[in-house]
């Protein structure tokens, strides 16, 4: 199982894969020791926990790397949720995407929540991580 902390760079790294197999109308539910994944290739991908930390470890070898081109599309707004489900210490989640932008489910001990955050939302959620990363560095 994938724990609250671990989201952001999981996504990160999963949508950096789907990103490179060109899946568009993605679509991910946590299922605890796996998550499936859909997407418009007509596939769904069971990705066991450890295909997942075998992503998430490979996505952290890689950054750095000259050669890695920075994230496209999916990987850094799949992050960013990843941060918003780290920040709810979410036990359970799906996402899947809307014309809108991203619809997000999840729970954790408290609460369900149910949003869709726009492409707009998921911009500025994502510049306001940097700034606070760059004001630690600092």
């Amino acid at each position: 199982m994938i724990e609250p902390g671990e989201y952001s760079d999981t996504l990160r790294a999963l949508g950096h894969f789907l990103d490179r197999t060109g899946a568009s109308s993605i679509e991910i539910v946590d299922r605890g020791d796996h998550w499936l994944v859909a997407s418009t290739l007509g596939s769904e991908t069971l990705f066991e926990t450890y295909h997942l930390a075998d992503l998430r470890n490979e996505g952290r070898l890689r950054r750095g790397d000259p050669d890695n081109r920075p994230d496209s599309g999916l990987s850094w707004m799949l992050r960013t949720l990843g941060h918003v489900l780290d920040t709810l210490r979410a036990t359970s989640f799906g996402i899947f995407q809307v014309e809108e932008g991203f619809r997000l489910t999840a729970t954790n001990s408290a609460e369900e929540i149910d949003r869709t955050y726009t492409l707009a939302e998921i911009r500025a959620l994502n510049e306001e991580r940097r700034r606070d990363r760059r004001a630690l560095e600092a």
